[in-house]
Formats: structure tokens, sequence, C-alpha cells
């Protein structure tokens, strides 16, 4: 069955456990009902597949082209690969994964070492947890003499959770194969901000993205960046910056604030010199002239395929 006559280009869609398996030039050997279709034009075919690869996307599927290799959850022979299971109490760091990788500000290696830190985090408060239950119900010499504490500490130090990060980095993958796949949205606002900070850092003002973990670590990264501009006889005006708690509120559409300040002069000029350059790129961002309270973009649909 050919989708396209005369042309020698196909397409098969094979569906399984949610997954739609698009592939261009030959068929996968994928277990499950397979769906064709003919088209008496190559145009035919491409447009159909724009649509479906749109619509698969917007439903949640997984698309794969056989010419660029065949991504999780699938195997280069067509079957599903074998997937860690991930305990429920994990989700809410399977969604942490899943907001930085949408992110786009962190490598894979990167996101990697942060999956094995959040889990070290995790075992730590989970342990913690325990104690105190445990000690709520004991007498005093009993707090001395029980052991368990520390067995429950050591038994953590051997039970290094593979199965759970190998679980983690396949759902971050996962979120990289979807990503590299999808369109940009209609306005592109990442790139408009892109746009305006590389102006704002023309006139001397440090604009970062994704700055340390909370404000006090992204004004960390700025005066480091600071001090070694005056190091070099470039004195900054001031500074702009949101930080990765602010990205992943933004990732989760609820719009992004910016932190900003001034070296040397009035915080407020700085405030409307970045409010006008986001402005004159079609971003829509508001200042309230209080000094004390951050600049407002209001929410949109955050699209970055690559770490910046």
């Amino acid at each position: 069955m050919k989708l396209a006559r005369p042309a020698t280009r196909s397409l098969w869609v094979a569906e399984r456990r949610g997954i739609s398996v698009f592939v261009l030039g030959g068929k996968v050997g994928a277990p499950g009902v397979p769906k064709a279709r003919e088209f008496r034009t190559e145009a035919e075919a491409e447009a159909y597949i724009a649509e479906e690869r749109t619509k698969r996307l917007a439903d949640g599927f997984v698309v794969v082209d056989e010419t660029t290799g065949l991504d999780a959850p699938f195997t280069l022979d067509g079957k599903p690969k074998p997937r860690a299971a991930l305990p429920a109490r994990y989700e809410p760091l399977a969604e942490r994964v899943r907001l930085l990788v949408r992110g786009g500000h962190r490598d894979a290696d990167a996101i990697d070492g942060m999956i094995d830190e959040m889990l070290a985090e995790e075992r730590v408060a989970t342990r913690l947890d325990g104690r105190r239950e445990r000690r709520a119900a004991m007498t005093l010499d009993e707090r001395v003499k029980d052991e368990r504490f520390d067995a429950a500490a050591e038994q953590d130090a051997r039970d290094a959770p593979s199965k759970v990060a190998d679980a983690l980095r396949e759902i971050a993958r996962a979120e990289r194969a979807a990503l590299r796949r999808r369109a940009p949205p209609v306005p592109d606002v990442n790139a408009a901000i892109d746009r305006a900070f590389a102006a704002l850092e023309r006139e001397g003002i440090i604009a970062l993205q994704g700055a340390g973990f909370d404000q006090s670590e992204g004004w960390e990264d700025a005066n480091a960046i600071a001090t070694r501009m005056r190091a070099r006889g470039v004195v900054p005006k001031g500074s702009i910056f949101f930080n990765e708690q602010d990205l992943e509120r933004a990732v989760k559409g609820e719009g992004l604030h910016l932190t900003f300040g001034a070296y040397d002069g009035d915080s407020g000029e700085i405030a409307r010199t970045v409010v006008a350059a986001l402005r004159a790129e079609g971003v829509d961002a508001t200042w309230n002239g209080d000094p004390n309270q951050r600049i407002a973009i209001a929410p949109f649909e955050w699209y970055r395929k690559e770490p910046r």
C-alpha cells in the first residue's frame, strides 16, 4: 500500500498504548493495528502528515521519524521498549522533570544530574518524616536506644533508586522527542524575549534567563557577571532576570515575572527600559511603577526546543 503515487515516499501510522508512530520511507514493524492512506499526489500526502502530526501531538502522542532514528518508547525493530515503573509518590518529581525539559534552559546531562539530586533530597525527606512519626510514640529512653534510625539511614544509602532514576530519565527523553517535533507557536514570545534581552545587554543591562533557583541565587549569578564586567573596565547599569521558579510557572502557563535592579542610579529607569524593550518586540509586559514590584509578562505559550 502506497501513500503517494507515483512518489516513492510512504506513510504508515501504527498505534499501540497511546503512541503514534509516523514513518517516512518505509514501514516499521510495530505491533498494533496499522492504518494506511492513499493519496494521488505528494502534496496531499505531505498535508496529511502535517495535519496528523499536529493532531497527535495535541493529544499527547509521540511522533517518530525513521529517517532520524526511532525514539522512545520503540526500539529499532519496532517493538516497545520496557518502561521502568514509577511509583505514584514520585509523580511530583516526574512533573518537575517535564517542566525542566520544556523550559529549555538545561541540557540532557544537566537534567540527569538534577534527577539524582532530586531523588537524594526526596530520600532524606522521607527518612526524616519516618523518624518523626516513630519518635512521637517513643519515650526518651526508647529514642536513645532505638537503632532503627541508623539502620534506616544505612538502608537508604544501599538502596540506590536506579529504577526510579531510569524512569525519570525516560520521561525526560520522551519530552525532548516531542519538543523536537513541535512547531513554534504564533506569536513566538520566547524568541521575542530573546531579542529584547539581547537589546538590553547592548545597552549595558545584564539580562539573564533561568538565573539561579530563586531570586537570591539569581542575584548571585547577576552580581558575579557584574563583578567580571567591572574587572574589564565595563560598568553595568543594572540587571534583569527570571529564575528557575519563575521559569517553571511560565512553562505551566502562569505568566513570567522579571526581577530588576540598578547598580548605580534609578531602578525604576531600568524597569522602564526593560518594559520598553519587551513591548518593542511585541511582548505583553507591564510594571506598576513600584520598585518593590516585579515586571510581569502576561501568560503565553512557552516554546524552547534546545537549551540556550
